[in-house]
């Protein structure tokens, strides 16, 4: 996929726009300015905000990176423009503060680094069926047909799950199904 390239953005006209007033949003600001939003990085975004007076300067020190990361949750580049100092040289600030750079999250979707190994919660393993009932006389092949069935239903739905794809039908299953032919 080919790269936006970054847009000239005009910063005077940015700051007039944010010190107007109404929305501050990034993506909003970057459409008054007629440019997406991929082109008006958020570093110049928040160095502009900074001019405008939306957010205040922080002093740059260790404690005020941890307090700007950890009590109010902000992005790597608007603590950066608060201190006047580059994304990196603010992580290793706050790395040298005591921060831990591999647990923090603050941002959309979910969170990677999460105590359950990063992943989505796993299903149970339980039976299900005759043989989670412990009633006799259901076999092996009278489950799978009931699965099965389900799971033709589930091919006939108009939403299609993720699961692994199914082997074809041959002519002869089909016409079996299509006889009401149990076998």
């Amino acid at each position: 996929m080919a790269r936006t390239p970054k847009a000239s953005v005009n910063t005077d006209r940015l700051v007039k726009l944010l010190r107007s007033g109404g929305d501050d949003k990034h993506s909003v600001i970057a459409e008054k300015l007629g440019v997406t939003p991929s082109q008006l990085d958020m570093m110049t975004f928040h160095r502009a905000r900074l001019a405008a007076g939306i957010i205040k300067k922080a002093p740059a020190t260790e404690k005020s990176v941890r307090q700007l990361r950890d009590g109010s949750q902000l992005r790597w580049e608007e603590i950066a423009a608060r201190i006047g100092l580059g994304v990196a040289a603010t992580k290793t600030l706050y790395e040298e503060g005591g921060g831990d750079l591999e647990n923090t999250y603050i941002g959309r979707g979910r969170d990677h680094n999460a105590d359950n190994g990063g992943g989505t919660p796993k299903r149970s393993t339980t039976k299900r069926g005759a043989a989670a009932s412990g009633k006799r006389g259901a076999t092996k092949r009278g489950a799978s047909k009931r699965s099965s069935a389900k799971a033709g239903s589930a091919k006939r739905s108009s939403k299609k799950s993720a699961a692994a794809p199914t082997r074809a039908r041959t002519r002869a299953q089909r016409a079996a199904r299509a006889s009401g032919n149990p076998s």
